[in-house]
């Protein structure tokens, strides 16, 4: 039987003020701090899924986008925003994208799955909302991308919540398409999950 190695975690706050300390005590460049950090935190076997590996102050387009979805689930009246926000996630959280995986992590640990989860719920049902629909749709199924994520989701509701949205749209095949999608990523990889989530 092989051999299980545990990961260590960092906290954000923790990996960057290990950045911080490269630059301010060792006199590195930002990015030289910042590849520093990196390499040093791989070599002692820590997991860096999650965490937003630039140069602390640098902004990160995950995050943006979580902000400016934070912002928007306190206001009405936002589809056109909510479906550019969304839109933008899944981009940088789609299988198209080359870090994809990464930034699905950073989304998924700095609150993306609930956030959506969320805001799905605050859609209204009828005409005029089937583009935020879809929006939030695919941009929830790319944030499902491992065991933690899908677990999230059933934490935050979001069996219930795809199974009443494909329920309310039966005859709309773009959501019964974004909605399978999200049941498909939710589904993969647990099995445990797969059958009590869906059931």
């Amino acid at each position: 039987m092989g051999k299980t190695t545990t990961l260590r975690t960092i906290s954000q706050e923790a990996f960057d003020e290990l950045v911080k300390e490269n630059i301010d005590d060792l006199g590195m460049e930002p990015d030289e701090a910042l590849k520093d950090a990196i390499e040093t935190l791989t070599l002692q076997g820590v997991d860096l899924s999650g965490i937003v590996t630039s140069v602390p102050g640098e902004s990160n387009p995950v995050i943006e986008c979580l902000e400016r979805l934070r912002r928007l689930e306190s206001e009405a009246e936002v589809l056109d925003e909510l479906v550019e926000v969304f839109d933008k996630l899944n981009e940088l959280c789609g299988a198209e994208n080359a870090n994809a995986n990464a930034n699905a992590a950073i989304a998924t640990k700095n609150g993306g799955v609930e956030l959506a989860c969320s805001l799905c719920t605050k859609i209204p049902r009828g005409t005029g909302s089937d583009l935020a629909l879809l929006s939030t749709l695919n941009a929830t199924a790319s944030l499902l991308h491992d065991v933690q994520s899908t677990g999230t989701f059933q934490k935050s509701n979001g069996p219930r919540i795809t199974v009443g949205i494909l329920n309310d749209n039966k005859h709309n095949i773009d959501v019964l398409n974004s909605g399978f999608r999200v049941v498909a990523s939710a589904a993969t990889g647990d099995e445990m999950s797969r059958s009590h989530s869906w059931s």
